[in-house]
């Protein structure tokens, strides 16, 4: 609570409101209502990590319901979803893994970009159990060499995370302001998003990624620190038993003496 005046009475009922909360704020923007006189052209949904996960809860069941938001930005999602709880009931994100992997439904008529790290298609968050085809409003990208978060997203604090190994400094920032601007041309225009590969994962169980000898992830959508790399960028994690790490992932050397050159 950083202004006592304004929020100080402010009493959150709880997690089984949120979704409620999501829909009335939803219309209240596309009313315009704190907009200072504008008129929304479109509203968009969008949440990352634990809020991607309360957005696939929300898709499934409650857009259906409302109809409240033009289209879905689903970023480092995992396998399940955000659990609906009854009132004074807090949404245990801990005892939820391992439960059913739950996909997004494919009847609604709203666009959905799902924008997954390398760190979260296998592992913890085990995103590949919920892959499914692209469709007429359905768009999965995986970027090769990223990590559900990483040195640009913890800012001046990166250096500061004792993983054994720095922490991952790819660009899935930049993937990720593509993917969301791809979303916003989708519902304006209807024209899709282009289509990427997927990861390439092993046929264990569960799975893994499968790795060039630098130790790059292969398959996916590629970037240049990937394909031409100075460091390995990975969504492995360093060796630290610390759970934060690992969701950091790692950047190191190339194992196969290949780097780039100027």
């Amino acid at each position: 609570n950083t202004d006592a005046v304004r929020y100080g009475s402010l009493e959150h009922p709880g997690d089984s409101y949120s979704f409620d909360i999501f829909t009335q704020v939803a219309r209240a923007v596309r009313e315009g209502d704190g907009l200072g006189g504008l008129e929304p052209q479109q509203v968009l949904a969008a949440g990352e990590s634990q809020s991607a996960m309360a957005l696939v809860t929300y898709h499934n069941g409650v857009q259906p319901l409302t109809g409240a938001f033009d289209g879905f930005f689903v970023h480092s999602r995992a396998s399940m979803a955000l659990p609906v709880v009854g009132p004074d009931e807090y949404a245990d994100l801990a005892s939820a893994f391992g439960s059913t992997p739950a996909k997004l439904r494919d009847d609604l008529d709203v666009p959905v970009m799902v924008l997954q790290s390398e760190g979260d298609v296998t592992g913890l968050l085990n995103s590949s159990a919920t892959r499914q085809p692209d469709g007429e409003n359905f768009r999965l990208w995986e970027v090769a060499g990223t990590a559900h978060a990483d040195a640009h997203l913890l800012g001046p604090i990166a250096d500061s995370a004792d993983c054994g190994v720095p922490i991952n400094d790819g660009p899935l920032h930049l993937v990720a302001k593509a993917a969301f601007h791809h979303l916003v041309e989708w519902v304006r225009t209807g024209e899709a998003p282009p289509e990427a590969p997927l990861l390439d994962v092993t046929d264990d169980e569960p799975p893994s990624l499968v790795r060039d000898p630098d130790g790059i992830a292969t398959g996916g959508v590629r970037t240049p620190p990937v394909d031409t790399p100075v460091d390995v960028l990975s969504g492995e994690p360093g060796p630290s038993d610390d759970l934060f790490c690992l969701l950091l992932g790692s950047t190191g050397a190339p194992t196969s003496g290949r780097s780039a050159s100027c």
